[in-house]
């Protein structure tokens, strides 16, 4: 669904929150001075030097700085340096006004996402309440419900709170290793400047980006704005997917991971680096086992 407004707050919440579903809040922001602090020149102009995790289709992860996502091949995405070292730039992007339709939920963390047009990232979901910022440029989301997960052909990730599948966009997988992907329904939007869309936990979703330049920030929330709140992991519902659920909760670092998620939402790796950053590093893997073989097979789950 794409809504211009919200007049009912507690309908909002039963429609979306307590029945995961995601909906784009079409000009949510429309200050034009705001939105153009996170211009992608401006950005580049005011914080291009520091150092970041940057990504290609070949290596997800490596150091550099980030003015260098100037480079069409090069993007930047789940990024926190920006809120670590500048939390108040996150003031002018409304959290007040989504909290009144978030049903409990609060910010946590947020992250950056930078690049130039052909980048994006393939299919993916994530234990985790997303309301996503689109500030500069267009995006082209495209959405799977997770109760059609096999039809990705998901790849397990065992203590991890992120999967992947072996499909990687509705129009780019290999049709004779994954024949059932044909039959999957997808959802698809495009988003605008301005635009604000909520992703619930577990929904499979693929990017693109469409114009020369995009800047979005992605906020992450949770129940009270922490992990653990009424025994909960992080997708507050273990009804949403239990299959992804109980992968996440059953790897060998599950409790160790889970154990830094309760003292903050977000923890560091370094002065410099999250641990979620530094964890959340899937795209060149995927591009290597989503095209076709590995070791000499397919693999499917």
């Amino acid at each position: 669904p794409e809504l211009q407004s919200v007049d009912d707050p507690d309908q909002f919440v039963k429609n979306y929150i307590q029945h995961p579903f995601p909906v784009v809040l079409r000009s949510f922001l429309n200050d034009e001075n705001e939105l153009g602090k996170w211009s992608f020149e401006s950005v580049l102009a005011k914080y291009g030097e520091e150092q970041v995790l940057l990504t290609t289709k070949e290596k997800d992860g490596f150091e550099g700085k980030l003015s260098q996502v100037r480079d069409p091949n090069v993007y930047c995405h789940n990024s926190e340096f920006l809120f670590q070292r500048y939390p108040h730039l996150q003031e002018g992007l409304g959290f007040d006004r989504l909290a009144a339709l978030s049903g409990g939920l609060l910010p946590a963390y947020s992250q950056l996402f930078i690049g130039r047009k052909g980048t994006g990232t393939p299919y993916h979901c994530a234990a985790v309440w997303n309301w996503f910022f689109m500030l500069d440029g267009r995006k082209r989301w495209y959405f799977v419900d997770p109760t059609h997960s096999l039809l990705l052909y998901p790849v397990m990730s065992m203590g991890q709170l992120a999967s992947m599948s072996h499909c990687s966009y509705p129009d780019r997988y290999n049709r004779d290793a994954y024949p059932l992907f044909e039959h999957c329904p997808v959802y698809s939007v495009v988003l605008e400047k301005g635009d604000v869309l909520l992703n619930p936990p577990w929904w499979w979703h693929a990017i693109d980006n469409l114009s020369e330049e995009s800047v979005s920030v992605a906020t992450r929330w949770h129940q009270g704005g922490v992990v653990g709140k009424d025994a909960m992991w992080t997708e507050g519902s273990y009804d949403i997917n239990r299959f992804l659920s109980v992968g996440l909760q059953t790897g060998f670092t599950s409790p160790f991971f889970m154990q830094q998620l309760l003292r903050t939402p977000s923890p560091k790796l370094d002065e410099h680096t999250t641990l979620r950053e530094k964890r959340n590093r899937f795209v060149d893997m995927h591009y290597r086992v989503g095209g076709g073989k590995t070791l000499g097979i397919y693999h499917k789950l």
